[in-house]
């Protein structure tokens, strides 16, 4: 993501790992369709943040959203669509024997 990139150097590794997965997931979701790019770009650093406890205070200090109202129905269909898919992730993680990171192609996973 273009946006990804912009704020690149505001988030470290593993934010930047799970909002690109979660960035994925929006993919084959038919909500995000109509939505600016740039309000789910958002809302998946804003949810990566929280999946893994990051305070989000310096990051949206920067206030680079221009959409709030998008972003926060952004915010709440993508934490649900992870909420929905970390499971299934985990176990064919599991069953495979893979410690392959999710946002890896499915190329690298074979």
């Amino acid at each position: 993501s273009l946006y990804l990139s912009v704020v690149d150097p505001l988030i470290d590794d593993s934010t930047r790992e799970l909002s690109t997965y979660l960035i994925e997931l929006s993919v084959w979701d038919g909500y995000f369709v109509d939505k600016k790019p740039s309000s789910i770009s958002y809302a998946a650093i804003v949810v990566a943040m929280d999946i893994l406890s990051i305070p989000k205070t310096s990051f949206l200090t920067y206030k680079m959203d221009t959409s709030l109202d998008m972003t926060k129905l952004c915010v709440e269909r993508l934490r649900r669509v992870y909420d929905l898919a970390s499971p299934q992730v985990e176990n064919a993680l599991v069953l495979s024997g893979s410690s392959v990171s999710p946002t890896s192609s499915c190329d690298e996973c074979s």
